[in-house]
């Protein structure tokens, strides 16, 4: 089956939360001395909606590295969210 990595970085105040959650059983989490984290996941791609909607929830906290389309996807998302304040 084909799978897609997740690469996302959360900053130190989301980490905690982040470490609490088993997102996937592939995944890897690997801490800064800063306190941000990255956490790696080999996802199918059926669950990249999931995983999208779950990343937005983190808003500002939350960095896709990877999968470029996604991380692309999230920041039109925050973007677009943005307009709607100002």
């Amino acid at each position: 089956t084909a799978r897609t990595r997740l690469l996302v970085e959360f900053d130190a105040r989301a980490a905690d939360d982040v470490r609490a959650r088993k997102l996937h059983p592939t995944q890897k989490i690997a801490t800064s001395p800063d306190g941000r984290i990255r956490l790696s996941v080999q996802l199918p791609p059926d669950l990249l909606g999931e995983a999208r909607r779950w990343v937005l929830g983190y808003g500002d906290a939350a960095r896709v590295i990877e999968p470029l389309e996604l991380a692309a996807d999230v920041a039109r998302t925050l973007a677009a969210a943005a307009r709607r304040y100002t």
